[in-house]
């Protein structure tokens, strides 16, 4: 082997054994819950963009309404923005998600609004998580609450040392767009 390609050998196979490593986990999604709420009931798919598998929400609550963003808007976000839960009945509507006690959970909630309801008047509502009040979902003044998708991912117990406390960042990030992303707070 000529001289000029050996200090390229070493970093190249490492490179190819890390994508391997990758494309390997992008398909072990075991332990992963990926919610897409307000999809028709018994269904699921692969997001094509992410390759996460999701499912529908039917099978975690009994409540709430079935929507879909306006056509005019779906083309511009990955599936599980497209669809939602609505809740225009009721004080609380709770998502029944069996997890394993003691173990951390990072959530995330999404909430895509694409003028579902025809009203063109972004909602305002409180998120909570049990019986606690985790966020304040404001996308404007007031409104019928709705959820786009849930995502809940096992931590490595290790990850984050906290004694008897949660954690929580309570940001807004449109990750969810084919196009540019854009962040806010």
């Amino acid at each position: 082997m000529s001289q000029t390609f050996k200090p390229f050998l070493l970093p190249l196979l490492g490179g190819f054994a890390l994508m391997l490593l990758l494309v390997h986990a992008r398909d072990d999604q075991s332990g992963l819950i990926s919610i897409d709420c307000g999809l028709a009931g018994n269904s699921s798919y692969a997001e094509k963009t992410t390759g996460i598998n999701y499912i529908s929400d039917e099978t975690f609550i009994d409540t709430g309404e079935r929507k879909s963003i306006l056509p005019e808007y779906s083309n511009r976000y990955q599936q599980p923005y497209t669809s939602l839960r609505s809740f225009p009945e009721g004080k609380r509507n709770c998502y029944e998600i069996n997890v394993t006690d003691g173990c951390k959970y990072l959530i995330r909630s999404s909430f895509v609004y694409g003028n579902y309801d025809g009203q063109n008047k972004v909602p305002k509502f409180d998120l909570h998580l049990g019986a606690n009040l985790w966020s304040m979902v404001k996308l404007g003044s007031s409104g019928v609450p709705f959820i786009s998708a849930l995502e809940i991912r096992p931590l490595l117990n290790g990850s984050y040392i906290t004694e008897g406390e949660s954690l929580a960042l309570d940001m807004g990030f449109d990750r969810g767009q084919n196009a540019n992303l854009t962040s806010y707070t």
